[in-house]
């Protein structure tokens, strides 16, 4: 152990130099680092019961479900309703994003003198003009729109967005594709403030963000204050 000692402090400064290249090349590798799979495949690819969630979610829908909430974006608004129609054509060229859903598409569905009338909830309200103020309970009352398309009192927007199901993307995908998400409101005249992302494709993306941000500022800071208390530790 002594001759190991002394070996180690009297090639001192060739050992800094060895601990800082791996420093440096640990962090380029972490920088470059990407997770490579879904999150889902890398723990359940395995699964046979996996498979049958794929061929399921194919069948009936994806899972995936993001919820954009847009505070105090009158959904009866025409210049709002102007906007949605921007922000889901932003929304349909983004990769991994399926269908959109909002105010725009909701249908009215009623009977009259024996008659099935559907209709759009937009051009309903919209045909009222001045007076659509009174078609907000209707929202509002509806069971399909009510909670889900606008909030309950029936004054807030929100576009239920569905991603490709079953995780099949890798994990850093997800974090552009959320933000990709959050310009397309932004792009469609949307407040940046107003629009709240929530869902768990959003929950994936934001651990993903932490996580490469432990990763790639915090290492090389703990790194570099190492490598710095190995050469005091030498030096002395």
């Amino acid at each position: 152990m002594h001759a190991f000692i002394s070996a180690v402090l009297r090639l001192r400064y060739w050992i800094l130099v060895l601990v800082v290249a791996i420093s440096a090349g640990a962090v380029f590798l972490l920088s470059e680092a990407v997770v490579g799979t879904s999150l889902a495949q890398l723990f359940l690819g395995d699964s046979p019961e996996y498979a049958d969630y794929l061929e399921l979610i194919e069948e009936f829908g994806s899972d995936e479900i993001v919820i954009a909430a847009l505070a105090d974006q009158d959904p009866l608004d025409p210049e709002v309703q102007r906007k949605l129609d921007i922000a889901d054509k932003n929304l349909g060229r983004i990769e991994g994003v399926m269908r959109t859903a909002s105010i725009l598409d909701a249908q009215s569905i009623r009977t009259e003198d024996d008659t099935l009338i559907v209709e759009s909830h937009a051009d309903r309200a919209n045909a009222l003009g001045e007076d659509r103020e009174s078609y907000r309970h209707v929202l509002a009352d509806d069971h399909f729109v009510g909670g889900l398309l606008v909030s309950t009192d029936g004054r807030d927007s929100a576009v239920l967005i569905e991603m490709e199901g079953g995780d099949r993307r890798p994990a850093e995908l997800t974090v552009d594709i959320i933000r990709s998400v959050r310009q397309a409101f932004v792009d469609a005249g949307f407040p940046a403030e107003s629009v709240k992302l929530v869902g768990q494709p959003t929950d994936l993306a934001a651990s993903m963000e932490a996580t490469n941000f432990n990763l790639k500022r915090l290492f090389p800071l703990t790194a570099l204050m190492l490598v710095i208390a190995v050469w005091f530790m030498f030096h002395r």
